[in-house]
């Protein structure tokens, strides 16, 4: 296979900025880590060359309004007509082979920071690696459900009133009924089925999104779940394709940047508050985890959304 490129939301946004000069009527909204259309036909068109793979690094859920597009993604092919819904995770691979000339996608795309802060660590199914299918055929009750909420959204995000408790608000509920409506059909139940496995992932989980504010250690969760550690690290990889401490790490930098981004507590409070050794340890962590520290982030961290 070809090397493939990577297609950024940033990509996607000077791309429908291009585009738009060509063509009036274009409805798109981006800011940092977020963009939403409720209707890409020519900016989707020229963005995806046929026959080239793409990796895409954050997270992207829609729906084939109109047309019909035909590619693999993640090795598997498809054929996806009108009223087929897309969801699709960080690391995934798309490769289209051949798009109809009237293709017509709605969708929101979603960085993995915008991602954790809406979801605070409740992770729909559809994303967090159980269900692997990426494409779901909608019965017409269930495709007007996902217009009626991007159509919310859209004008939501037009009176330019909203703050960022209200996008992320209305982020996580569009990715949670994308997994609702993906979970509920036979394929995907069979996927999210609780087989021994994929019950303590979900266990893990939940103990994670319970407790990571305190406790960073895997044995703690090994010992809660009355597994070893190194099973636990195998089956979350295994389930996920991410490593425990990973998940774990997600839920403490989720946090940080939450009460980084609004509340007003010191970074020595925040430091005791997550139950760190002290501030220096505290901000070695976010450092290595998100390559600024605590301070810089706060001081630079994006407020439009």
């Amino acid at each position: 296979m070809k090397t493939p490129n990577r297609i950024t939301l940033s990509d996607l946004s000077e791309r429908v900025k291009a585009d738009a000069v060509l063509s009036s009527g274009i409805k798109f909204y981006s800011e940092d880590g977020l963009v939403l259309s409720p209707s890409l036909q020519r900016p989707f068109r020229s963005m995806l060359r046929p026959q080239t793979p793409y990796l895409v690094d954050d997270y992207r859920c829609g729906m084939v309004m109109r047309g019909s597009i035909s590619g693999r993604m993640n090795l598997r092919e498809y054929n996806l007509q009108a009223k087929t819904l897309i969801y699709i995770s960080p690391g995934s691979l798309l490769e289209p082979l051949d798009m109809s000339d009237d293709i017509e996608i709605m969708g929101m795309g979603v960085s993995q920071e915008v991602f954790n802060m809406a979801n605070k660590g409740n992770i729909p199914a559809a994303f967090n690696g159980r269900l692997k299918n990426g494409t779901h055929r909608l019965e017409e009750e269930e495709a007007q459900l996902m217009l009626t909420m991007y159509a919310a959204f859209w004008k939501v995000l037009q009176t330019g009133m909203a703050g960022a408790e209200t996008k992320y608000g209305m982020i996580s509920a569009i990715l949670h009924l994308v997994s609702d409506i993906c979970s509920s059909d036979e394929e995907g139940r069979a996927e999210a089925r609780s087989t021994s496995a994929n019950n303590i992932f979900d266990r893990f989980i939940y103990l994670v999104n319970l407790h990571a504010r305190r406790e960073r250690r895997l044995a703690f969760y090994a010992d809660k779940l009355c597994i070893t550690e190194r099973y636990l690290g195998s089956v979350v990889r295994q389930t996920s394709g991410i490593t425990a401490k990973e998940w774990i790490d997600r839920a403490v930098i989720t946090a940080v940047k939450v009460m980084l981004r609004h509340d007003t507590m010191q970074i020595t409070q925040i430091a005791e508050e997550l139950n760190f050794p002290n501030t220096s340890f505290f901000c070695k962590y976010f450092h290595r985890l998100v390559g600024s520290t605590p301070q810089a982030y706060r001081t630079g961290a994006p407020r439009s959304l």
